[in-house]
């Protein structure tokens, strides 16, 4: 699923794709069986994406970035960040938000799903997921353009 969602947005490889620290392998392992390279973006002691972090790696300036127009955000144990701040700060970058939703089924921010605020959504039960299964996956897409 996250594979797919990556390719659907048309990561190459040797783009960089930006991703949080806090996760589990099969995140930064997507990025890198495209031959996409993974750039990690600090948590906060709530186990969220730090959101001042990914701002200043956005920086036009600053550069820290270094290119990459997609964010794979793995929503870890439940955790969900301040989603409104993260998509203005991402659409403003022009960044494709992608939300890997293997740990927050049935979780939401101000009423919305996990999975319902980026462009796509890669729901994976695994069996340490919510939702359980042995090899699963499928995504979703909140806008077609």
């Amino acid at each position: 699923a996250l594979g797919a969602a990556l390719r659907a947005v048309e990561v190459q490889p040797g783009d960089r794709v930006l991703t949080n620290a806090f996760t589990l392998a099969p995140v930064p392992g997507a990025i890198a069986a495209i031959g996409a390279v993974p750039v990690y973006v600090e948590v906060t002691e709530d186990l969220v994406i730090d959101l001042d972090h990914l701002a200043a790696m956005l920086d036009a300036e600053a550069g820290r970035a270094q290119g990459a127009k997609v964010l794979l955000l793995s929503h870890m144990r439940g955790h969900i960040c301040d989603m409104d701040r993260l998509m203005r700060l991402c659409d403003d970058a022009m960044v494709t938000v992608i939300e890997d939703c293997a740990h927050t089924m049935g979780a939401a921010w101000r009423g919305v799903a996990s999975g319902g605020t980026g462009r796509w959504a890669a729901i994976r039960p695994r069996p340490t997921s919510i939702s359980t299964a042995a090899r699963a996956g499928c995504w979703s897409a909140t806008t077609l353009n």
